[in-house]
């Protein structure tokens, strides 16, 4: 289908970490909420001083992780069931309940004192060989230059064997 997954780029000892299934979330500055539809919930907990906002997607999301260099392919990807927009000031306390695996002074740096999303991982899949950014289409159109941050893209790939 077109444009139902995410391409995200991610440096990759992060990569690894979620392979390995020691990093549960990914912190994010915005997410992907054009997918599907999406119901938001507020959450109050004793762990925290403020409300969480729960995004919970209709159908979870596949989100394609771009390894940055010295990779430069794709690795594999993951699968999040939602998203939890995180308050500035409950960012350690989540990040350490929630292994977030990024140490508190690169959150304050990342953030800069605004809100983030916490990207739940409830799968990782890694691939047993990278693939090519250029086997990657978004709108049917070949992606040939990695994101940002990340980008919507379809959730198909391009078989090798038919490329012009």
């Amino acid at each position: 289908m077109i444009n139902d997954a995410v391409l995200l780029s991610i440096h990759p000892e992060w990569a690894e970490l979620i392979y390995a299934e020691k990093k549960e979330i990914e912190w994010r500055k915005s997410f992907p909420f054009k997918l599907n539809t999406i119901n938001y919930f507020d959450l109050y907990s004793p762990y925290y001083k403020s409300k969480v906002t729960r995004c919970v997607y209709e159908k979870p999301i596949k989100i394609f992780l771009y390894e940055t260099a010295p990779t430069q392919k794709i690795s594999g990807y993951i699968i999040v069931n939602h998203v939890e927009k995180v308050q500035h000031l409950d960012l350690f306390q989540y990040n350490e309940l929630n292994k977030g695996c990024v140490y508190d002074e690169h959150l304050i740096e990342y953030a800069k004192g605004a809100s983030l999303f916490a990207w739940k991982i409830a799968l990782a899949c890694k691939f047993t060989q990278e693939i090519q950014l250029n086997r990657m289409t978004s709108k049917s159109q070949t992606i040939k230059r990695p994101p940002q941050y990340w980008c919507y893209c379809d959730d198909t790939l391009i078989d090798s064997n038919n490329r012009g």
